[in-house]
């Protein structure tokens, strides 16, 4: 009869496997790297008009070390979360659905931010709904933290429930993490160059 083998250590402590932590950690720091270069084309040109290439290279190496910094915080707040779903799901399963949130969670920023660098403004119903409002502030909040709880609410059904979705996930899971393998590269260059224009 053959023997059972024991399952990993690291499965039992984090309820992943050494792969599927390294998938996630590359699916917190998707849409974080996508906005960070999308930020540096925009402000290349006219940083290097204003002093130099070399300045707008370090902008652009300031940055992306910070969204690396960024990315590590987005895994350390889904690894805890990943830790209270139910181990009675796949681990395939908890990985799409951590992937899920946090892309829709990303996606959904980099839009807003993208649409007021755009300079486009509110629209006037929702102006006048504001400024007649006693708390504007809190409508704003409520209404962004109940669309992000019912989508992500919505995500999680859908990929609980079918298991082409799930598939689907993963397959963008896979794509995302060889993307980022590059950017993960980008980071470490741009890593270099904070330390050059710093220490040297």
């Amino acid at each position: 009869m053959e023997a059972i083998k024991p399952e990993p250590a690291i499965n039992r402590i984090t309820r992943f496997s050494g792969p599927s932590l390294w998938s996630l950690f590359l699916s917190a720091g998707f849409f974080t790297h996508v906005w960070t270069f999308v930020l540096i084309l925009w402000d290349f040109s006219w940083v290097s008009e204003r002093n130099n290439a070399w300045d707008a290279i370090g902008v652009g190496a300031y940055g992306l070390a910070a969204a690396f910094i960024e990315t590590i915080f987005i895994f350390i707040i889904l690894f805890l979360v990943g830790l209270f779903l139910p181990k009675k799901w796949s681990e395939q399963r908890r990985l799409a659905l951590l992937s899920a949130a946090v892309w829709y969670v990303g996606f959904s920023a980099v839009i807003n931010q993208l649409y007021f660098l755009l300079g486009k403004p509110f629209p006037s119903m929702v102006i006048q709904i504001l400024t007649t409002s006693a708390h504007p502030l809190r409508w704003i909040y409520g209404a962004v933290i109940a669309r992000t709880f019912f989508t992500v609410l919505l995500l999680f059904i859908l990929i609980l429930k079918s298991e082409k979705v799930c598939d689907w996930f993963q397959t963008a899971i896979d794509r995302v993490a060889t993307l980022m393998t590059f950017y993960l590269v980008i980071d470490f260059i741009s890593l270099v160059v904070v330390m050059v224009r710093n220490f040297l």
